[in-house]
């Protein structure tokens, strides 16, 4: 069951969210997500080439990066302690982005230690903000991407990726033909 929604971003950004909300989970960490109306003109071709050229941070593990979304985990003083997952699913004429970032360890154990990073570093407070961003972003990214996109060879790196993926053709040799 999906928890309440938090209050969708007002003004010109509710115009690009479906869905949004902060909440925090039995284990004490704060889960954000969103939804955004689809961005026209946008593929998930493009989200993929855009993520593809941001990843390889310190302290970032990649866990998916491809057409349909991109998976990664934060870590600090070695243990993990934020994932976020951006899905992208192809719609006629763009593409719906939604995403969640979970900032906590997991696991009831870990509780304590929760309660106090949401008071010190990352609660309910900083996950309206970090969906509030996201709404801006995705308007920016609707207007700018596609341009960016043809630029800066976007579609010649996803036309390369999809002939790496393709089968080779191979002609038919003497004994086939025979």
């Amino acid at each position: 069951m999906k928890p309440p929604a938090s209050p969708p971003a007002g003004g010109e950004d509710a115009r690009v969210v479906v869905d949004a909300g902060v909440v925090v989970l039995a284990d004490g960490r704060v889960h954000c997500w969103i939804e955004h109306a689809a961005l026209a003109g946008v593929t998930p071709a493009m989200l993929h080439w855009w993520y593809a050229r941001r990843t390889g941070t310190p302290r970032t593990e990649v866990l998916r990066l491809d057409d349909g979304g991109f998976i990664h985990r934060r870590h600090r003083g070695g243990l993990p302690v934020a994932v976020t997952n951006h899905r992208f699913d192809a719609l006629a004429g763009g593409t719906r982005w939604r995403h969640t970032l979970t900032v906590g360890l997991r696991g009831a154990w870990a509780r304590p230690l929760n309660a106090l990073l949401r008071r010190v570093a990352f609660g309910e407070a900083q996950g309206r903000d970090w969906v509030q961003r996201r709404a801006v972003a995705a308007r920016r990214v609707e207007r700018d991407l596609p341009a960016r996109y043809r630029s800066e060879g976007g579609a010649a790196w996803t036309a390369a990726r999809r002939d790496a993926a393709a089968p080779a053709w191979r002609a038919p040799t003497a004994a086939a033909r025979a």
